[in-house]
């Protein structure tokens, strides 16, 4: 598909995975894999040792320090106190792994053995069944009043989007008339072709130009009377490279996002799901990841969310996974947004990742992969990193040189009259593998044993102490190479 186009259904499908996962609660901690007992202890006191080589422990780190930015606007406390696992400390190099027809394949098949897959069809040039039609409107008609769609909905129900629906309603029962009583769907043949078969209808395609188009194969389908779409989606060209995976309810167009909403009330206006059916819900999306055959995942991230509508609270189980390799599982990073950048860190290729989100009785709501990977080889089994103490005593010079822009508010500060004062608080420690781009090539990349610093942001008015701003969760702020100390950007702006 062109760029334009790619990054149209990527942010789609985020903003998908958002209207699923958008108010998420706090996730369960990762399990800890370690072979070994040994505790290390890392005071907060300076050590002369310059690296430390770690395998198999677990460290215990423990600094507190309090300090301001170099140009006063921000206050920083570091109060660290935890225990970490620290795996092994590999320098591993990666390629992407182009996904194929046949990879598409067997995700589809183990996410949903027992479904029939038609080739999806062009938005503006769908087929559909008299049946699927007649289904369609029987949805949709139950919602043609305001009392039925504020209870679906909550607060965005309206006078206007009932009239949409009785639009729709009126132009799918013309549309029904014309309609084919067999089923119009090709079964999906699972070859990755040109996206834009997907995308232009048949006459458009006769003039197009599709050179700038990545390849596909989509797949429209039902379980249990509930419509998806199974995307796969690969790009290998100069100027950016795409493995994607997704996978979505979705029938078409409808009036807004009344199918979504439809869909999402049926299976998820459930009880709060008990520790018991989270475990089982975990326990699947291992087994899916285990059988897509795309590389080591762990889950790091298992937590519910709820929302209400009106009366009505839907929960929705999020399950999340980073890649593993070789025995080391990466650190979980804001997805980038700029495949362009050149002197980006993670440049033309999208973080490697995997969401699930369920129902409370297991049902697949969505479904998303990013970037699976091989690996290339193993740089270095066990390297040297430098003694947490010291990584942290750098974290903090750094975190000197930051203002209080580079913070939760940070882009409003302009437009509030009166002066804040920032407070940022460091409490959390992870450590993990972080991607690195390797300088002048853009076929392979390089995870290395690194850092990453959690924390809050508050920013109170000095003369009222009225607080502007508190994060609601914490936030990554800095991230540090364990092996040479450079710091590793955030993001790929």
């Amino acid at each position: 598909m062109s760029y334009k186009r790619l990054f149209l259904s990527i942010f789609t499908i985020l903003g998908i995975l958002a209207f699923y996962t958008g108010c998420q609660n706090t996730p369960e901690e990762p399990a800890v894999i370690s072979k070994s007992k040994q505790i290390l202890k890392a005071e907060a006191t300076n050590s002369d040792d310059e690296t430390q080589a770690v395998t198999d422990n677990i460290l215990d780190v423990s600094y507190k320090s309090s300090f301001t930015s170099t140009d006063g606007s921000v206050a920083f406390v570091m109060d660290i106190d935890q225990t970490i696992g620290v795996s092994n400390t590999s320098v591993v190099q990666v390629r992407p792994h182009f996904i194929t027809g046949e990879d598409a394949k067997r995700v589809a098949t183990s996410l949903f053995p027992n479904a029939d897959f038609f080739e999806a069809e062009p938005e503006r040039a769908k087929n559909y069944s008299k049946d699927e039609i007649q289904e369609k409107l029987a949805r949709w008609s139950q919602y043609a009043n305001i009392d039925a769609l504020e209870k679906l909905c909550g607060d965005s129900a309206s006078e206007d989007y009932v009239d949409l629906i009785r639009s729709f309603i009126e132009d799918y029962t013309l549309m029904y008339e014309q309609s084919p009583i067999d089923n119009p769907h090709s079964p999906c043949q699972w070859n990755m072709q040109n996206s834009s078969v997907y995308v232009l209808t048949a006459d458009e395609l006769s003039e197009a130009a599709i050179s700038d188009y990545s390849d596909e194969v989509s797949a429209q389908f039902s379980v249990n009377g509930i419509p998806y779409c199974f995307t796969a989606t690969t790009r290998n060209k100069n100027d950016y490279k795409v493995n994607m995976i997704s996978c979505y309810i979705y029938d078409g167009m409808c009036p807004r996002d009344l199918d979504e909403r439809i869909f999402a009330a049926s299976l998820c206006r459930t009880g709060e799901p008990s520790q018991g059916q989270l475990d089982i819900i975990k326990a699947e999306a291992e087994k899916y990841l285990s059988s897509f055959d795309l590389g080591q995942w762990q889950i790091d991230e298992c937590y519910v969310k709820s929302k209400n509508y009106g009366s009505e609270t839907e929960y929705l189980v999020c399950v999340n996974a980073v890649p593993i390799l070789n025995g080391a599982s990466a650190l979980r990073r804001p997805q980038i947004s700029s495949l362009r950048n050149q002197n980006g860190y993670a440049a033309n290729y999208y973080l490697t990742d995997a969401q699930f989100v369920f129902s409370a009785n297991g049902d697949l709501i969505s479904f998303s992969l990013f970037s699976p990977l091989d690996i290339q080889g193993v740089l270095n089994e066990n390297a040297k990193v430098i003694n947490i103490n010291d990584l942290l005593d750098q974290a903090k010079e750094q975190l000197k040189l930051s203002d209080s822009y580079n913070y939760g508010l940070g882009p409003l500060l302009q437009i509030i009259q009166e002066e804040l004062q920032c407070n940022v608080t460091i409490s959390e420690i992870e450590y993990g593998l972080s991607r690195l781009r390797v300088p002048d090539n853009e076929d392979v990349y390089n995870y290395v044993p690194s850092i990453l610093l959690k924390g809050s942001s508050e920013y109170v008015g000095k003369e009222n102490g009225k607080t502007y701003y508190m994060s609601e969760q914490p936030e990554i702020l800095l991230v540090i190479n364990a092996v040479d100390g450079t710091i590793i950007n955030e993001t790929n702006e």
